[in-house]
């Protein structure tokens, strides 16, 4: 859900979503729209595009994996912990 708030600077939007991939809470805000619309406009886009990318589909577990460990634990975890062979 989207909430917008008038600032000196323009409009702001806050929304809370949760993460397609880790299943937790999380927060975008972006300011400096010149009207409400405009900040209604980008929040709808934001979501859309999060929608657009989770997409359910059959891959391997390795693929996936790899693939989440590029994303979310390259340099989090050390070079040994996701050193594959």
């Amino acid at each position: 859900m989207a909430s917008f708030k008038k600032l000196k600077s323009g409009w702001r939007y806050r929304l809370k979503y949760t993460d397609p991939f880790t299943q937790q809470q999380k927060e975008k805000s972006e300011a400096g729209f010149r009207t409400k619309p405009e900040a209604e406009l980008a929040a709808a886009e934001f979501l859309r595009q999060l929608k657009q990318g989770f997409e359910q589909t059959d891959i391997p577990l390795v693929d996936y994996i790899r693939n989440w460990i590029d994303n979310y634990k390259k340099g989090v975890v050390r070079k040994n912990t996701i050193k594959t062979t």
